[in-house]
């Protein structure tokens, strides 16, 4: 999965927003407008404020332009906002429900506001019309002259063994770590610091999995210089955290009401598994739609394949694009940052192909696909997949997750009608939508 170099710059995905009466309007980001605080939504004890029901709205729109090539029209808009309104009405059971104090569910989005508001702490992660080239250098030098103050100390031994065990295929849904997987691990320290608030600060294990793991896009971390990259990045996020919040910026409307959409989307998700999906799911019940599905679960067994190595991401997505339009340049492609090449290879399946990244998703690649940049072991790879033959039938560990995904959908697809129907009869609405 590709990650930005620069952990501050990243974005938050508003799902769901809903959030109480905020204060009047104060401009508290560096070029943040007025913000309507008013509300325009009400189900339970779920408010939805103008400025709120906006950034989402626009977030459709982008997202939707991006996927149909033009713009919504009204009737894709209205479906959009009657979508809208029923999210609400699950949200606002689920705050019924007490999911609102799920202390894990403000755990995670303490850890992901504090990352969002850092960006903001040091002019130099502005842009301010700077060129690309002299924002690097002025971030750079942002982080030399905090590294001179935080006199980072790193446990070696401890990040070595750590690494070794990163290399294992370790990551679960969505690209986060199964912290279970490390338990041995997850009390030892890897570094020590001087932060903004005390000397000696030491970052754990269990520290460094809890910070990746609220990271929006990620790099994947295979080696010791992975983890290492990663812990500075923690020490940087503290500086900048605290220079934000001695301008006050934690109390920005603009940033109360995206935290707040934030944790609301987690709290939906937590209420999608735990309501609406129902029981758990049984392991016969997995059996029984492997059994039915397995026809789509047959691939080839040898394939032929072309590989193309970045150093960077943007280059990748160039040749992902190219290699998309126009397949007869497949042997003539050269691009900046191109590190090395591997063209009209012959590779058989393996069991190791489960635990190599590109060989897993070669292998569940479509004939003449032109996959995403692959992130492994620091560089960016687009997959060219020629042809493949022979059969072979993936076994039910392979394809658990997309099994578990299949049940799941069918469930919500009945039950969240049934549902709705329901709270619509429970909760009144005061909509000026």
């Amino acid at each position: 999965m590709i990650a930005f170099k620069n952990c501050f710059l990243f974005f938050f995905l508003l799902i769901l927003c809903a959030c109480s009466q905020q204060p009047a309007v104060v401009t508290s980001f560096p070029g943040e407008k007025s913000v309507d605080v008013h509300t325009v939504l009400n189900i339970g004890k779920v408010n939805i404020s103008a400025y709120e029901y906006r950034k989402n709205l626009n977030l459709f729109i982008t997202m939707f332009t991006q996927t149909a090539g033009h713009k919504p029209v009204n009737n894709d808009i209205q479906k959009w906002k009657n979508g809208f309104i029923d999210h609400t009405y699950f949200l606002a059971d689920a705050y019924e429900k007490g999911f609102d104090k799920d202390q894990q569910i403000d755990s995670v989005a303490a850890r992901t506001g504090r990352l969002y508001i850092a960006q903001f702490g040091f002019p130099e992660l502005q842009n301010n019309g700077a060129t690309k080239e002299e924002q690097q250098k002025r971030i750079t030098t942002l982080y030399t002259r905090i590294g001179a103050k935080a006199h980072m100390q790193f446990n070696s031994a401890n990040i070595l063994v750590l690494s070794a065990k990163l290399s294992d295929n370790p990551y679960g849904p969505q690209h986060t770590f199964i912290k279970s997987r490390f338990k041995s691990l997850l009390n030892q320290p890897l570094l020590t610091y001087t932060s903004p608030q005390e000397s000696g600060k030491v970052v754990s294990a269990n520290d460094f999995f809890d910070y990746y793991n609220s990271l929006a896009v990620k790099y994947d971390v295979f080696t010791d210089k992975d983890v290492i990259r990663n812990l500075k990045n923690i020490v940087y996020t503290n500086y900048s955290y605290n220079e934000a919040l001695k301008h006050g910026m934690d109390k920005s409307p603009a940033y109360l009401a995206d935290q707040m959409n934030y944790k609301n989307k987690l709290i939906y998700q937590k209420y999608e598994n735990e309501v609406l999906a129902g029981r758990s799911i049984t392991d016969d019940e997995i059996t029984c739609v492997y059994n039915r599905m397995k026809p789509e679960f047959v691939q080839g067994n040898k394939t032929i394949a072309s590989f193309f190595y970045f150093d960077n991401p943007k280059s990748a997505l160039t040749c992902s694009a190219i290699l998309k339009i126009r397949p007869e340049v497949l042997d003539t492609l050269k691009l900046p940052g191109l590190i090395k090449e591997e063209k009209h290879l012959s590779l058989a399946y393996t069991t190791q192909a489960d635990i190599d990244t590109l060989r897993k998703t070669v292998f569940r690649m479509k004939d003449g696909n032109v996959s995403r940049p692959v992130s492994t072991r620091g560089m960016f790879v687009i997959i060219k997949k020629e042809s493949s033959s022979g059969k072979r039938t993936e076994d039910l560990a392979e394809v658990k997750d997309k099994i578990l995904r299949n049940i799941q959908n069918s469930r919500l697809a009945k039950n969240i009608p049934e549902k709705l129907a329901q709270l619509k009869r429970i909760y009144t609405v005061h909509n000026e939508l």
